[in-house]
C-alpha cells in the first residue's frame, strides 16, 4: 500500500535533483 508514497518520495527527489543541476550548470555557464 506503500508504492504510491514510495513513487511520489522519488519523483520528489529526482525533480530536486533536477533542479540543482539545472541551477549549477546556470551558473557555470553565466561565470
Amino acid at each position: 500500500m506503500m508504492m504510491a508514497e514510495t513513487l511520489i518520495i522519488l519523483f520528489a527527489f529526482c525533480t530536486v535533483g533536477v533542479l540543482l543541476v539545472a541551477s549549477v550548470l546556470l551558473l557555470e555557464r553565466c561565470h
